[in-house]
Order: structure tokens, then C-alpha cells, then sequence
């Protein structure tokens, strides 16, 4: 029995490093449309929306050449001043350390609206060795909850993740300030994009 628990353990240690060493990669789910376009206009990595749901969830992915420290309170108190920098509207709601494949990661929740229209969003915030991945994740407000799970799953599909560093609570501000601030544009491209479609679908009735 001791010696099968420590060839699982080795194989799932083998399947952390394997991950940890291959390129970021962000991983649209099935069902979702890929849209290079908004992703350049964005410069992101990968742009995806679920079309099933009116207005659509939205994936965001996109990276910082930077190293991310541990996700700690200064790293999130530094990520909403650099996001209210660019987005005054965001709410927080929570945010908690996420785990992904032993690597830990920044999961912060928050509102915002706009003309009228009310999204949900998750920001993931993870490492990735000299790089710091971001992912975002928006649906309308009151069908959000109902998905989190699925967009916990989406963010731990993510590829070439890796530990994040120690770090000082100054750094730690500091990154979580510069990712706010990408975050920030990305959060008024996503809510126009929600505010378009609602008003494409007000327009239809």
C-alpha cells in the first residue's frame, strides 16, 4: 500500500514539473468561441466567449513578463489601487489564495456596472516562472455564482504554471499595482463588450 501511495505521489510530482515546464498556455474550454481579433486588440494571449448565455461569459488570458510574488493581502491591495486606476466602478467582493497544480494564485471577485449593465468577474492571478499569468473570467451577475466552479476549472486547465516566489509586502504591492492596471483596461474593454450585447439584444425585441 506504502509503496503504491508513493508511485502515485511521484507520478502526480512528475505531472506538476511537466506542466511547470512548457510554455504559457491559456485553454478555451469546448463550447466556447476563440476570437483572435479581440484577443490582439485586447494584446492578449486568448480571447473566448461562452454564447450559450445572454449576455456571453468572456475569457480573458494574458501575460506579464514579470515574476509573481506570493499572493498575499499587500499583492491585492496592490492589484485593486492599480485597477481602480483604470476601472474607478470595480467592487470588490472577495478573494482568496487559489491553488493550481501546487502553484499558488491570486482569485479575486468583483463587480461592475455599466449604463445599466451588471457583470461579475473573476481575475486569476497566476505564476508562471518569469511570468505572471492573467486570467479573466466575466458573466452576468446573477448566473455567475452558479459558474464559478467551471471558471475554478478553466483557470486550473491554464499550462506552464509554476511556483510563485517569496517576496516583501513593498514588491508584492507593487506587481499587484501593475496588474491592476492591465487589468483595469481589460476590465472597460470586457464591460463595453457586455454593454454592446445588451443593447444589440434590447435593439432585437
Amino acid at each position: 500500500m506504502m509503496r503504491a501511495t508513493m508511485m502515485v505521489m511521484g507520478v502526480l510530482a512528475l505531472a506538476g514539473l511537466a506542466q511547470a515546464g512548457e510554455p504559457l498556455q491559456f485553454v478555451a474550454p469546448a463550447g466556447w468561441t476563440v476570437d483572435a481579433e479581440r484577443a490582439k486588440v485586447a494584446h492578449a494571449e486568448l480571447y473566448a466567449n461562452d454564447e450559450r448565455t445572454q449576455p456571453p461569459a468572456t475569457m480573458v488570458g494574458l501575460k506579464m513578463p514579470k515574476a509573481m510574488p506570493e499572493p498575499d493581502e499587500a499583492f491585492v491591495r496592490g492589484f485593486f489601487a492599480g485597477a481602480k486606476k483604470k476601472a474607478p466602478e470595480l467592487v470588490e467582493v472577495r478573494h482568496d489564495v487559489f491553488d493550481v497544480a501546487g502553484a499558488h494564485a491570486a482569485r479575486i471577485i468583483s463587480d461592475l456596472d455599466v449604463d445599466g449593465v451588471k457583470a461579475r468577474q473573476a481575475y486569476y492571478v497566476m505564476p508562471a516562472g518569469d511570468e505572471t499569468a492573467l486570467l479573466l473570467l466575466s458573466a452576468a451577475r446573477d448566473t455567475f455564482e452558479s459558474r464559478l466552479a467551471e471558471f475554478d476549472g478553466i483557470a486550473r486547465a491554464t499550462r506552464g504554471l509554476s511556483r510563485s516566489t517569496d517576496s516583501d509586502d513593498a514588491r508584492a504591492y507593487r506587481l499587484g499595482y501593475q496588474v491592476g492596471r492591465v487589468l483595469g483596461f481589460l476590465l472597460i474593454f470586457v464591460a463595453l463588450f457586455f454593454v454592446v450585447r445588451a443593447v444589440m439584444r434590447a435593439s432585437k425585441r
